[in-house]
């Protein structure tokens, strides 16, 4: 539909023409182990603003630490998004963050949901984020925001390399995130776990 995409271009323009830093995007759920208080602390001396997409128990907790942080005016928390919404603020961002540093979150659906949308680089910790590693990601190790911090700062400071992580990003996603390849590794998970399980003796298989 054409007056649908005039209306969401324009809605990504007046996002990222709001202020003038990168814009750094996090969905989820605001509870502890989305570890946004790590995304909120690392932003202190990195050159970004953040966009943050979700509620719940600990939203008021880091809107009081984005303030007693001195970063309030760089922080929004944008509450829960329609689906139009959503689609706007993955294409509007210049990179996408899963601060979540506990085995709590295993794996973050919502990093697929970025990769979908073109919201690349995704920078993500270390303890959940094994799989991002190449140019579509940016893991930091030591689950810490000091971690996440030094992660952002090639990014951000070294002129040209969020836009060169942006397009490298973009073509691993083109040539490895395909059902082809995802199909070829599943194949290859399945095989490598029967060749590890003992035959069972005895069975009405035999």
């Amino acid at each position: 539909d054409a007056e649908f995409q005039r209306r969401m271009r324009a809605r990504v323009q007046a996002i990222r023409s709001a202020k003038p830093e990168p814009v750094a995007l996090f969905v989820g759920r605001m509870v502890p182990y989305k570890g946004v208080d790590v995304f909120l602390r690392a932003l202190v001396d990195t050159p970004a603003r953040a966009i943050l997409v979700g509620d719940g128990p600990q939203r008021t907790t880091w809107q009081q630490l984005a303030t007693e942080l001195g970063i309030a005016d760089r922080v929004q928390f944008a509450g829960e998004a329609p689906a139009s919404e959503l689609a706007a603020l993955y294409n509007a961002c210049d990179f996408f963050v899963l601060p979540s540093v506990t085995r709590a979150e295993a794996f973050g659906m919502v990093q697929l949901e970025a990769m979908a949308c073109g919201a690349v680089p995704l920078v993500g910790a270390g303890s959940v984020a094994q799989d991002l590693a190449g140019a579509a990601g940016v893991v930091f190790q030591d689950d810490t925001f000091s971690a996440l911090a030094a992660a952002l700062s090639p990014l951000l400071m070294v002129p040209g390399r969020l836009e060169q992580a942006q397009a490298e990003a973009v073509r691993q996603i083109a040539t490895t995130n395909t059902l082809a390849h995802f199909s070829a590794d599943f194949v290859a998970e399945i095989r490598q776990i029967l060749a590890q399980t003992p035959a069972i003796q005895g069975s009405r298989f035999d």
